[in-house]
């Protein structure tokens, strides 16, 4: 089995031709095996031939067996065969899987490229049956909450960009975790914007549609100085535009917050910023902004919050709000956080 690379790595071989007989991408995040999967289908097969020698399937549909023997035929047209096999974590349950896909392995056809996407983590015996020469296992890295804006800060770096980094944090709780849509937001940019252009919050603003002044991110900001007059003012701009601010999507970055900020009060030294930094597993740049809110909520303060929070996310999901308005919902979150 060869050695894991990077997922761009990967995909820039699949471009040069350089080919793998057996692509195993495993994981939890989708996005990185989805992005390879599409390299597969857009570069092994030549255009005139996808419909005779590239097929895709679902797991649950095709026999595993039925799977291999198609495999071992050669191509119809072209030179290769591609096989791209989607849910493939429904294969591999039994001792005859494993046994059909490590003969499979030990007799790899030279004419066939075999994808094999599995949402989650192979266990050992999986990886076992597909060790060989000629099989590249990629098993895709899960992006936690705090890792996004590093993501978006590479994404931005890939396509030739900088950034400011209030416009990266814009990005992360606009977007949240689905790193798909992030892509697409900073392709738009990549459209209409130079490489080496500095991406600020006044392009966020121009280009991906996110108000410098009225986001999630200005919002948790207005509530972390206890600027409620500013958080009143934005909470009656998302009342206007409710799709584009999920309160659950609010009420998320306000938990996750107030959570770090209890975290923050029980570190011995509050000062240093870098030591602080490391412990929240925030940018340094944001440890002001944690100093700032411990002024306004001590310990016990942010237990009630959290608790407010708690009681928000359930009447967002329907549970005990009857038929109460966002804005209803919103500002009652605000008065409560306030007292």
């Amino acid at each position: 089995m060869a050695k894991s690379k990077s997922y761009r790595d990967i995909i820039r071989d699949i471009r040069q031709g350089k080919l793998h007989a057996v692509y195993f991408l495993a994981g939890e995040e989708d996005f990185f095996t989805k992005k390879i999967e599409n390299a597969l289908l857009e570069h092994v097969v030549a255009e005139e031939a996808k419909g005779f020698d590239q097929a895709v399937y679902y797991a649950q549909d095709v026999s595993l067996q039925d799977l291999l023997m198609r495999a071992s035929q050669f191509p119809m047209m072209g030179e290769r065969q591609l096989l791209v096999v989607r849910n493939a974590e429904n294969y591999f349950k039994n001792a005859k899987d494993l046994e059909a896909i490590k003969q499979y392995v030990s007799h790899l056809p030279s004419q066939t490229v075999l994808s094999l996407r599995y949402h989650g983590k192979p266990g050992a015996k999986i990886k076992k049956a597909l060790s060989g020469e000629g099989v590249l296992y990629y098993e895709s890295p899960r992006i936690y909450d705090n890792q996004i804006p590093g993501f978006i800060e590479d994404l931005l770096k890939y396509h030739g960009f900088s950034a400011d980094t209030k416009a990266v944090y814009m990005l992360s709780e606009h977007v949240g975790s689905d790193l798909s849509r992030m892509e697409k937001e900073i392709e738009k940019l990549s459209v209409v914007l130079e490489s080496g252009t500095k991406i600020t919050p006044d392009i966020v603003e121009k280009y991906i549609g996110i108000s410098k002044d009225f986001n999630i991110f200005e919002f948790k900001s207005a509530i972390a100085q206890g600027d409620f007059a500013r958080a009143y003012k934005i909470a009656r701009f998302f009342s206007q535009n409710p799709k584009e601010y999920s309160l659950y999507a609010i009420v998320a970055v306000l938990y996750g917050f107030f959570a770090q900020l209890y975290k923050y009060w029980t570190l011995p030294d509050k000062h240093d910023r870098s030591r602080v930094a490391s412990a929240l597993k925030i940018n340094p740049y944001f440890v002001p902004e944690y100093q700032k809110a411990a002024r306004y909520y001590p310990m016990k303060k942010i237990s009630k919050v959290m608790q407010v929070l708690r009681d928000t996310d359930l009447k967002v999901k329907g549970l005990g709000a009857g038929r109460a308005e966002y804005k209803d919902l919103i500002n009652e979150m605000i008065y409560k956080i306030m007292h």
